[in-house]
């Protein structure tokens, strides 16, 4: 777009974050727009590279400096020797404001160029089921557009090791199964040792870093022989990262138009045909949990799969401003919102829900199903395996 205008690319070869494949294809590319634009004029656009990294390697200062005596100074006088060595600038002299502006916008600019959704109470049921209706296609088209049209086989590994003290209470499997070529992902089941009675299935979606070791099953310990539990680790979520690889994957998810928060979601949408399929959870009740971010995920998981019967958050945060992050979201709608988009199927709170929630908590309200939307104190309270002793009325509200 810049053709005829200069153009000069500094690269690396060694440089990790922009390697040779890439820049010299984006050079050939450039270069055959400039040869109609510029008319021949190799030195328009210009590829210097040296043997190097991501750096400042003197090669590249010294084609910088000629390049800008050349078209910014237009050569008018004489290009200094080459052993010239331009004089450091010192921070104060390069800045051109003492403070900044009352109308600088630079550290908001992002909120001015994307128009974002403000999700508002429907005025009527009959508004509500249309824009639930857009809501969710919306989602699909913009937010879960890269979903994978066909699915692969599962490719199930089974392994009853590591299972501890566990088979005192349930029977123990450690799985993993694909949910796309080349990931994988490992789940936890236990069930109770007698299945021949129905019993509910709990997804718990464990978030990354966490670790899960027998000694800590407190949270969990109710449920074993009331319930299935299979305790879910989505892609990202076994390791703990440091800030600096999980900007690393961040930054290669978007460039493929995903970000890490939809291939969980993906990842957590498997889990359950798995347990429908193979599992032999296909006439269970099916509840998804989880803590923060992950029971955010587990909740846009169940608006888009109706056989998610349950969604069980603790501490979730109450606008995708603070997480997790999935592509174009908030130009769609924001956590409250799809959260009313689960009714009439039952949302229970682990602890009190920010205040966002109450939007969620009107559209329950609006459809009469005011009493789906609960709160409890623990896991095994919101699956009922003891009644708690406090009234349902003010208690469950946000």
């Amino acid at each position: 777009m810049i053709a005829p205008r200069p153009l000069l690319i500094l690269s690396g070869r060694k440089d990790e974050d922009f390697p040779p494949d890439g820049y010299h294809e984006v050079f050939r590319r450039a270069k055959s727009i400039f040869d109609l634009e510029a008319g021949g004029d190799s030195n328009r656009p210009r590829e210097v590279e040296d043997d190097v990294g991501h750096t400042d390697a003197p090669l590249f200062l010294q084609e910088a400096r000629q390049w800008m005596w050349r078209w910014l100074k237009d050569g008018k006088e004489p290009f200094p020797e080459d052993d010239y060595v331009a004089p450091r600038e010192r921070a104060t002299d390069l800045a051109c404001l003492t403070e900044l502006p009352p109308d600088a916008i630079n550290y908001s600019i992002h909120n001015k160029l994307i128009p974002l959704a403000e999700p508002r109470m429907p005025a009527s049921l009959a508004a509500w089921q249309s824009r639930r209706g857009e809501l969710v296609e919306q989602l699909k088209a913009k937010v879960f557009r890269w979903f994978p049209r066909e699915t692969i086989p599962f490719e199930t590994k089974v392994s009853n090791n590591g299972a501890g003290w566990t088979p005192r209470y349930a029977d123990y499997q450690e799985i993993t199964f694909q949910t796309e070529p080349g990931v994988r992902i490992r789940g936890r089941l236990l069930t109770p040792k007698d299945r021949s009675a129905k019993t509910p299935l709990v997804i718990y979606v464990k978030r990354p870093g966490d670790t899960f070791y027998f000694m800590d099953m407190d949270e969990v310990l109710p449920l074993l022989g009331r319930s299935s539990l299979l305790i879910l680790n989505p892609r990202f979520t076994e390791q703990t990262m440091s800030p600096v690889e999980y900007a690393g994957i961040q930054m290669t998810a978007a460039w493929t138009g995903r970000t890490s928060g939809p291939q969980q979601v993906w990842d957590i949408l498997r889990a359950v045909d798995w347990a429908v399929t193979e599992g032999g959870f296909g006439d269970s009740s099916i509840s998804v949990y989880g803590q923060d971010d992950m029971g955010v995920l587990g909740l846009y998981a169940a608006v888009v799969d109706g056989r998610i019967n349950h969604v069980i958050l603790s501490d979730p945060p109450g606008s995708h401003w603070q997480g997790p992050a999935l592509l174009n979201v908030l130009r769609v709608t924001d956590i409250a919102e799809v959260a009313g988009a689960l009714a009439p199927r039952k949302l229970t709170f682990v602890n009190r829900p920010p205040a966002e929630f109450n939007l969620a908590k009107g559209i329950y309200d609006l459809q009469g199903v005011g009493d789906q939307f609960v709160r409890a104190d623990s896991l095994a309270g919101a699956m009922e395996v003891w009644k708690l002793p406090l009234s349902i009325g003010k208690e469950t509200q946000p």
